[in-house]
């Protein structure tokens, strides 16, 4: 890819031709920059600004952010800044955007938007006896800051609650290809499908967020949207829904897709970064779906964006799983730092940018974090060009299509590769085919990247039913038989074992001895506890009562974390 270039700290009439060029360019076409994108050339992340500056049309501004300690750049969004570290990388930018010759210091003028594409932490600690305590970056850069120490000045500095807003900041962070996909999901998607699920009770102030008139307005326009609201509001709805069973029934079909295909996902609940309560019931971060495609996920909910790099944390599975734009809180917000969820959807619908649609107008610096690019737009579906487009492709250096990779591996009979090929290629039920053939021969041989390539696309496009043949099986039987002849898969791709788990929890009540041999070893560690209670509830019904009392103990005495011995004592007492 290319290079970027090194920092800049000169004015736009000493850049280079290129850059002079393009700001005349603009100049010519009447245009003005909505906003900057911040990058440093030692960050992978620049290639999300490289994409949202030519997508957007604005300027990358090179920058060294502050170091955390000594020599100790941030490293991963989940470091914390001190407040006036923040404060000092937000002048690093505002001196930045003067080099720029746009006017960026109030809302309306040139400059109302900043992009950071860097490894910012998402959080900034307060000053001790600060009782707001934590507040996200992103609400603090492109608000005005007080005075460094040694600026002698006559104007008072203003109190942290009071800096106005001059831009609208969101984040993006990762390595090259990560960021890449966040970028170009942003300029290049438009969602037409929603998910809902309100976890709140239907009395004020919670009632302001209720989801059923937030679904109304997405189907007045146009999207395809899909509401769980009361009742339908427990952790089993969530659990079910995640799993593929659309119409919630305890049998549901074995042939239904599972993950979830909306592209705007908003979800309303409480918790903490690792968990969130419904009515009734629990979810853990283990139970964010498998995306079946890019999505927008807005999470009112305390905490969830409080470690966005770790999987094991709500927005970090969010993202891990293909959300490419989150909204979400680093601390506890309380319910009034969100924007209801009915409003949101009017003001997205509205073309309003959802760093300007998920923030409160007027509102001092808080904790909600927008983690993607904050200038977002919904719209209507982008035009498509017609067949044959009239201007070809380019060709890109070293490219291969991956339909002749397929045709090779094809050709030279090589079932691993063909699985991996089909899976990238989006041909789920032919990959499906595939594996299920291969399941069926002995002795069975797949390798690590074809069983978890293999396993995806069943729990996407399960076999179809009736099955075709004897040896065709529902989905999480199969998955299951990957998981145990490939076991290097699960270790190498975690989210393996969540389409595992996902895709049994409907099955519970009637899973044979084979499926539960392997998810005895296959616990997830993030939630050994849950995971282990789940499945004695199925030994139970396939063994009895004192087998599952007996392998919740053996499963208690290799655990030293208090908290979980004490959920798994609970378990075994019941």
């Amino acid at each position: 890819g290319a290079t970027p270039p090194p920092p800049s700290t000169t004015s736009i009439d000493s850049l280079p031709d290129s850059a002079a060029t393009l700001r005349a360019r603009w100049t010519a076409m009447k245009f003005t920059p909505p906003g900057v994108v911040i990058a440093n050339d030692a960050d992978p992340a620049w290639t999300a600004a490289l994409a949202l500056a030519a997508g957007r049309g604005q300027p990358i501004l090179w920058i060294t952010p502050p170091l955390l300690g000594p020599n100790r750049p941030a490293r991963d969004p989940d470091d914390r800044y001190s407040l006036e570290q923040t404060d000092s990388f937000a002048s690093l930018i505002e001196a930045a955007c003067t080099t720029t010759g746009y006017s960026w210091n109030a809302l309306g003028d040139d400059l109302d938007a900043v992009t950071l594409c860097l490894a910012t932490p998402v959080a900034t600690n307060t000053p001790t006896g600060d009782n707001r305590a934590m507040l996200a970056t992103t609400d603090l850069v492109g608000r005005s800051r007080p005075p460094s120490p040694t600026t002698t000045t006559t104007t008072p500095t203003p109190p942290a609650d009071t800096r106005a807003r001059w831009a609208w900041c969101g984040q993006i962070f990762g390595c090259e290809s990560r960021a890449a996909y966040m970028a170009m999901c942003s300029l290049f998607l438009q969602p037409r499908s929603a998910w809902l699920f309100d976890g709140y009770e239907h009395t004020p102030p919670f009632s302001d967020f209720d989801a059923t008139p937030a679904a109304d307005f997405l189907r007045q326009a146009g999207f395809d949207c899909t509401l769980d609201d009361a009742p339908s509001q427990s952790d089993d709805t969530w659990r079910r829904r995640i799993a593929g069973a659309p119409e919630l029934l305890r049998d549901s079909p074995a042939n239904t897709p599972g993950g979830i295909d909306a592209g705007l996902i908003a979800v309303n609940t409480s918790g903490y970064a690792d968990f969130f309560d419904l009515k009734p019931g629990q979810c853990k971060a283990t139970d964010v779906p498998l995306l079946r495609i890019p999505a927008i996920v807005h999470f009112v909910h305390s905490w969830s964006a409080h470690q966005i790099a770790s999987r094991t944390k709500i927005a970090g599975r969010f993202l891990s799983n293909g959300a490419y734009l989150y909204v979400g809180s680093v601390h506890e917000p309380y319910l009034s730092a969100f924007v209801p969820t009915p409003l949101l959807m009017q003001r997205l619908l509205a073309t309003a940018p959802v760093g300007v649609a998920a923030r409160l107008d007027d509102a001092p610096p808080w904790k909600v974090a927008i983690i993607g690019d904050p200038l977002f737009t919904l719209g209507p579906p982008p035009p498509l060009l017609s067949s044959p487009s009239p201007v070809p492709p380019p060709a890109l250096a070293g490219a291969i299509d991956l339909s002749t990779l397929l045709t090779k591996a094809i050709e030279t009979n090589d079932p691993d590769t063909a699985i991996l090929l089909l899976s990238l290629l989006g041909r789920d039920a032919d990959a499906t085919s595939l594996v299920t053939a291969r399941l069926a021969e002995s002795p069975i041989t797949l390798s690590p990247a074809a069983a978890r390539a293999g396993a995806l696309s069943l729990f996407r496009a399960p076999p179809i039913s009736p099955p075709p043949t004897p040896s065709s099986f529902p989905a999480h039987l199969l998955i299951a038989r990957l998981i145990a002849h490939a076991p290097g898969a699960a270790a190498e791709s975690p989210d393996l074992l969540d389409a595992l788990w996902h895709s049994v929890y409907p099955h519970l009540g009637s899973l044979p001895h084979e499926v539960i041999d392997i998810l005895k070893v296959h616990l997830r560690p993030e939630q050994l506890p849950r995971d282990a209670i789940d499945l004695a509830g199925a030994i139970r019904r396939t063994s009895g009562h004192d087998a599952a009392k007996a392998y919740l103990r053996s499963v208690r005495q290799g655990v030293t974390y208090d908290p979980w011995k004490k959920e798994l004592d609970r378990a075994i007492g019941r």
